[in-house]
């Protein structure tokens, strides 16, 4: 049991950790490209971001990639910058198009998305669980940041009904505002993490 409290309460903190806000600011800007009618869309694309970031901790330890972690801390900014066009974008032409809004391409760039963030994180989880890899810490890791990343991702739908409802700001403004809001916080980290 204290292996799952320990692994459990570290992938939680791991995406709710203050300090390393990469992973919030990612789930906002997806989160906030949903709407309350596509929450279960939602919740499958987060379950596959947590689906990428456990495959690429897998990766790692058994195949022991030679990482070039400037590299990955570089693209991680990179997905959350991407994250945040449909929010900005926001035009008839771009959400008509079929791809763009098909459940496949969301779960595709999620599980993308996912391995990449995984693969920046490795490092350190490897340093954790260093003598052998235990697959029930990691499933109980992998459970950790799945329950905060719901709960981040059904704030953020709360939030833009709240502000929608009380305030009477449209949810195209308030996705708009978000969206703007999070590609300059990812700009700077892009700038902070250029490799060369």
């Amino acid at each position: 049991m204290d292996s799952f409290n320990f692994y459990t309460s570290l992938g939680l903190f791991h995406v709710l950790d203050f300090n390393a806000l990469d992973h919030l600011y990612f789930l906002v800007a997806l989160a906030s490209s949903f709407s309350y009618s596509k929450i279960s869309r939602l919740i499958y694309a987060v379950t596959f971001f947590t689906i990428g970031h456990t495959l690429a901790l897998l990766l790692n330890y058994f195949l022991k990639f030679p990482l070039n972690f400037a590299i990955i801390e570089f693209l991680i900014p990179i997905t959350i910058f991407l994250t945040c066009f449909p929010l900005i974008f926001q035009n008839k032409k771009l959400k008509s198009f079929e791809l763009v809004n098909s459940l496949y391409f969301v779960l595709v760039l999620t599980l993308t998305f996912g391995v990449i963030h995984g693969f920046g994180f490795s490092n350190f989880y490897s340093q954790i669980d260093s003598e052998s890899l235990n697959l029930y810490n990691l499933i109980y890791f992998s459970l950790g940041i799945e329950f905060a990343q719901i709960i981040i991702v059904l704030a953020v739908i709360f939030f833009k009904i709240l502000v929608n409802k009380v305030l009477s700001v449209s949810l195209i403004k308030i996705e708009k505002a978000i969206g703007i809001m999070i590609l300059f916080l990812s700009s700077l980290m892009i700038y902070e993490n250029i490799p060369f």
